[in-house]
């Protein structure tokens, strides 16, 4: 922070901004806009802020006064976000505005930016704490300022307030950092959060919401029983905002408050389709392959996509009668094909033939489908070869080894992944009148991924006994 550093506290902005802005003198309207720094475009009311700048080009400053001039302009990179503080002293501090903006964002960095308030990052911490036990985010995420420059000079740290309400915009912002999402300048929000309450009430709506208009929002979420007044005051004052709800009893099977339901038309609104229902299916499929980290793509996937896919999947092998039968699969690199035919079979076991390349992914895909499906027995089998005789009798030892005392007609084969030559080896070694199935899904060009939800089973009997 710097020992040089103002201290931004309740006394600090009673002192130096006391006092009307009709009244104030250009030049004292130049000291206190100076006092502020960065963050004085922001705070200050715009009658000040016009007397600063005419104040600095009257003495020869115009590159500041252009800057005082220019309408700030909210955050628009990753992991950005913004909050509206109330001044709950109008009266007596009457330079700043009745609500101002506090300008944020998400980094993976060792720590919180220490210059803003202690109150805000405490709420912080609960913001990620909450999004970590719906492991929806990391523990490496930390807040903020936006830019990182727009606190030289100043230190926040003792400032004093009610954070509460900044629980909804921060989690928002928390989530578009984690999923590669964009935050949307004309979508605002003000809700608090409990985690045995869901969604509570928040003080100073009337100031924020006229603030949210300042900057051109068209939708602004605050918390669902305090909506409607909002809603009368913003059509007495013709404010063109759309006032939507965060709904506050929201709660998931076990009967516990969901954030993600409690938040979700908000979510949807900002193009981040993490709740449930077959409506947001196309803006998932489309956020996932718009994530550009293969890691962070794979956990959107498994959490969002995923369970949706194998449901999917499920009906169709539901119809071909397939449920319950052993399945014999290649391990790969592909998109959770595995656990998607395994899980949606509702296999009794499973079969998961691998190189020596893939061991790992094969431990960790048996220690997935152990968790996912209690009654699966889940067996790898390392397979040593390259030529396709050599993987056939490979491949035939291995099913024979797991399943010598089934009848044919309990095996199916999954050929949806692996190499080439390894599915072709397999396949020449599947028993007369066990099942081949092929799971054929749309493939993305721009992100060389398989696109969700167009998911198609072809399901066949072997009529041919194996070959050799």
């Amino acid at each position: 922070m710097g020992g040089d550093a103002i201290v931004v506290n309740e006394q600090w902005l009673r002192e130096r901004f006391a006092g009307r802005a009709d009244d104030v003198a250009p030049a004292r309207a130049y000291e206190v806009a100076e006092s502020l720094k960065n963050l004085s475009v922001w705070w200050l009311r715009p009658e000040v802020l016009q007397k600063a700048a005419n104040h600095a080009r009257a003495i020869g400053l115009h590159n500041l006064a252009q800057r005082w001039e220019r309408e700030p302009q909210l955050p628009q990179e990753q992991g950005a976000c913004w909050i509206a503080l109330v001044n709950k002293a109008p009266q007596d501090i009457g330079l700043l505005r009745p609500a101002y903006v506090l300008p944020l964002g998400w980094a993976r960095l060792p720590a919180h930016d220490a210059r803003l308030p202690s109150g805000l990052l405490r709420l912080a911490d609960e913001v990620r704490e909450e999004l970590e036990n719906l492991d929806e985010v990391s523990p490496d995420w930390t807040l903020h300022a936006a830019p990182k420059s727009l606190l030289r000079g100043l230190d926040l740290s003792s400032l004093d307030g009610s954070w509460d309400s900044a629980f909804a915009p921060l989690a928002a912002g928390l989530l578009l950092a984690a999923w590669e999402g964009m935050p949307d300048p004309t979508l605002w929000a003000s809700g608090a959060w409990q985690r045995h309450q869901g969604i509570r009430p928040v003080e100073g709506l009337e100031e924020k919401l006229a603030l949210a208009a300042d900057f051109k929002a068209k939708q602004f979420f605050v918390p669902e029983e305090q909506s409607k007044a909002l809603d009368n005051w913003a059509k007495e004052r013709k404010l063109q905002v759309e006032i939507s709800p965060l709904h506050q009893n929201e709660t998931d099977l076990r009967n516990k408050t969901d954030l993600r339901k409690a938040l979700g038309q908000y979510f949807e609104s900002l193009e981040l389709p993490i709740g449930k229902g077959p409506h947001l299916q196309k803006q998932r499929a489309d956020h996932f392959l718009r994530i550009r980290n293969k890691d962070r793509a794979n956990k959107f996937y498994k959490q969002h996509i995923l369970p949706e896919v194998i449901e999917r999947i499920h009906k169709q092998l539901a119809s071909q009668q397939l449920l319950g039968k052993r399945v014999i699969t290649i391990v790969s690199d592909s998109f959770d094909t595995i656990k998607q035919v395994a899980t949606a079979m509702r296999a009794k076991a499973c079969l998961l033939l691998h190189d020596k390349d893939m061991e790992d992914k094969a431990k960790k895909q048996k220690q997935e489908l152990e968790g996912n499906l209690k009654n699966c027995d889940v067996v790898t089998h390392l397979i040593e070869g390259n030529e396709h005789e050599d993987l056939r009798r490979a491949f035939l030892n291995a099913v024979n080894q797991f399943a010598s005392d089934q009848r044919p007609e309990e095996l199916v084969f999954d050929l949806t992944s692996g190499m080439r030559i390894m599915n072709l080896a397999l396949y020449d070694s599947v028993p007369q009148n066990s099942y081949l199935i092929c799971i054929q899904t749309q493939f993305d060009r721009g992100s060389r991924r398989p696109r969700p939800y167009t998911e198609y089973v072809h399901v066949w009997a072997k009529k041919t006994p194996p070959s050799g």
